[in-house]
């Protein structure tokens, strides 16, 4: 392997300045040595890179034409698939795509004896443009919000929110971005009885032991039993909600915790009442009747809110909410429609 000219001098002039070092003929002042011992540095630092690229290129090269040839197929079924319901509701869901995995990374754990643990997988997810946590569970607030003189683009990444897109693109991923919080909580560090709204400030996991954090039961917990009944549902695997089961068994935040604690919240309710009717079915499923029975017993006139949450019943094919009721949302969301959509909240 040949380096270029400027790092051979830059070596060539470091190792002599070594080699005169305590003499009286020392060729360079003071800042010259340290620019040519920096170089020096840097130049070393190169040659090993590139000796690390040489050695893995054969394997970098194979692993990257598989991943792009992976990465066009993927494009494409994706385009295909959201094509369907018109091309721009496929150009909306070909970057949320981007944007749901960008913010993504997944780790493997490692033993005691230093070895990585492959069964020890599980994916985490930065809330960007916000409050830079780790795998924030809610629906967040996604566009521009006014800020009494400005305007305040906020693009914000959780993990309801990707749920959909997890699952469409490989369902371990969704069971491996659960199951932290499911490991977290079964340590009994998280003094409450209800999900937290996160795992902490990334890029550091580590949970909120004092408990002090977002206070959102209904919303956070809806979530975590919507995401495992959904899993079941996709896999038929029960593995992870039959470990954790004992799990899935103040004032509330809406949905949308940007606007703090809101009265009435219909939308909020509808994220409560899936919830539950998810607990129901999963106690089905894992065969625990009469748990699933327990679960199944359970206004601002001037004021609106888009009642998303209610796509769970949907995703879940449950069949819960009567399609009148879709129908009368749809016919009155309509009538609100902006330039840009529709707004989150009726009430901001």
């Amino acid at each position: 392997m040949e380096l270029s000219p400027i790092c051979l001098t830059a070596i060539q002039e470091a190792e002599q300045l070594s080699a005169n070092r305590g003499t009286n003929n020392h060729p360079c002042a003071p800042p010259d040595l340290a620019r040519l011992i920096t170089m020096w540095f840097v130049c070393v630092a190169f040659r090993q890179l590139l000796q690390l690229l040489l050695f893995l290129s054969p394997f970098v090269r194979h692993s990257c034409d598989k991943a792009t040839q992976f990465a066009v197929d993927f494009d494409e079924q994706i385009k295909a698939d959201a094509s369907k319901h018109g091309d721009n509701y496929a150009y909306i869901v070909e970057r949320s795509i981007r944007q749901t995995f960008g913010a993504c990374e997944l780790t493997v754990g490692k033993n005691d004896d230093g070895m990585y643990d492959k069964t020890d997988v599980m994916y985490f997810q930065k809330e960007l443009s916000s409050g830079g946590f780790v795998n924030t569970v809610n629906v967040g607030e996604c566009g521009l919000f006014s800020d009494h003189v400005k305007l305040n683009a906020r693009l914000v990444c959780r993990v309801f929110p990707a749920w959909p897109t997890l699952i469409y693109a490989n369902p371990e991923l969704g069971t491996f971005m659960i199951e932290p919080f499911f490991a977290y909580q079964a340590t009994g560090q998280w003094p409450h009885e209800w999900l937290l709204h996160d795992l902490g400030g990334y890029p550091k996991a580590h949970g909120h032991n004092d408990g002090n954090e977002w206070s959102m039961p209904l919303e956070e917990s809806g979530d975590m039993l919507i995401m495992a009944l959904s899993y079941i549902r996709v896999t038929n695997d029960k593995s992870q909600s039959e470990q954790y089961y004992d799990l899935l068994d103040n004032e509330q935040r809406s949905t949308d915790d940007f606007q703090g604690p809101l009265a009435n919240q219909t939308n909020l309710a509808i994220k409560g009442i899936i919830g539950l009717k998810s607990m129901s079915v999963i106690s089905d499923l894992l065969g625990k009747a009469d748990k699933a029975d327990e679960y199944k017993k359970y206004g601002a006139s001037d004021s609106w809110g888009t009642a998303y949450n209610i796509f769970a019943d949907k995703l879940l094919n449950l069949q819960f909410i009567p399609q009148e009721i879709y129908d009368k949302q749809n016919a009155w969301y309509k009538g609100h429609l902006s330039d840009f959509g529709l707004q989150a909240p009726g009430y901001t």
